[in-house]
């Protein structure tokens, strides 16, 4: 580690060598950093936002895949003629179309949750009076 320390600071000063005497350096300029209270408090809990908006599908499948042994679908199928190949590409689309669902609302949910953290106060209880009034709904 310290050899390639060396070796960058030699490099820098060699280059900064070459550059015309006029030159000068500036920071980036960049805003305050502003400590953002709902991210703060978000951190804490966003695995498990994750991890309940992944264990649905996968829940499903176990659920399916029990109750497919338990009435014999799959030995039923072939029975009738169907491919193996059939049986299996359909339990994988069904389960890619679950968990492409589940990404994409959990994407789409982080994302307003983080843009949330941006609104004024009035969209903020907006927000919270039509989720209270809409509720049953979602239920």
């Amino acid at each position: 580690m310290d050899t390639f320390i060396t070796q960058q600071l030699v490099t820098d000063q060699a280059q900064l060598a070459d550059l015309p005497s006029d030159v000068t350096f500036v920071p980036f300029p960049m805003g305050a950093h502003k400590v953002d209270l709902f991210v703060t408090l978000l951190q804490n809990i966003l695995g498990l936002f994750f991890t309940i908006i992944f264990t649905w599908p996968f829940s499903r499948l176990v659920r399916n895949l029990v109750d497919e042994k338990e009435r014999r679908i799959r030995e039923g199928a072939k029975m009738m003629g169907m491919r193996d190949s059939a049986f299996f590409m359909s339990w994988f689309f069904t389960y890619a179309i679950m968990l492409t669902i589940a990404a994409v609302l959990s994407v789409a949910i982080s994302k307003s949750m983080v843009t949330m953290a941006y609104l004024s106060c009035d969209v903020l209880a907006w927000a919270r009076a039509a989720r209270a009034r809409y509720q049953h709904v979602l239920m």
